[in-house]
């Protein structure tokens, strides 16, 4: 009998080629294998472990490593890194991808919150979506003016995904 598939903490599909949650471990494995990864971007204070790096060069997965943070009530990264993941999350040459941070909601979820931005979503949207997953169910006032203020520079692919602006 084969072993269940089992899916990282709070798993979602942000887009198509695009999926996240929290860092994944042995047992999910077998589920992100069934997603024919491309890139796995890593939001986490340390490198990822041994299995994680493994599993990624079994399996031929590009794994982008981040330092951040633990959330701490306030943007675990730069500006500057939320652009460069942004501008990996929108290369369609490197979905599917799977991003995550260690429990799956805050830093994760605010690097699709820019990437929402970017997509035209309003305000009122992205908070909600963000606050659907994170741990607290809510958006501090410093997220919040991050997010109100992001505007640096996201470097666009030389083809952009259908889900984006229409592909243009």
């Amino acid at each position: 009998m084969l072993p269940p598939l089992v899916p990282p903490f709070r798993y979602r599909a942000v887009e198509e080629g695009i999926s996240a949650g929290a860092y994944p471990t042995l047992r999910n494995f077998r589920f992100l294998q069934r997603l024919k990864l491309r890139t796995i971007i890593s939001l986490i204070p340390e490198d990822p472990t041994y299995d994680l790096t493994e599993f990624c060069e079994k399996e031929g997965v590009n794994l982008l490593h981040f330092a951040a943070e633990k959330f701490k009530d306030s943007p675990a990264l730069f500006p500057h890194d939320f652009a460069e993941i942004v501008s990996s999350l929108i290369d369609p040459t490197q979905h599917p991808m799977y991003i995550h941070c260690l429990e799956g909601g805050n830093v994760t979820g605010q690097a699709i919150m820019v990437l929402r931005k970017l997509m035209g979503w309003n305000t009122d949207s992205i908070v909600d979506e963000y606050t659907r997953w994170n741990v607290q169910n809510e958006i501090t006032g410093e997220e919040m003016q991050f997010l109100m203020t992001f505007n640096n520079v996201v470097i666009l692919p030389t083809v952009l995904p259908s889900w984006l602006w229409g592909g243009v």
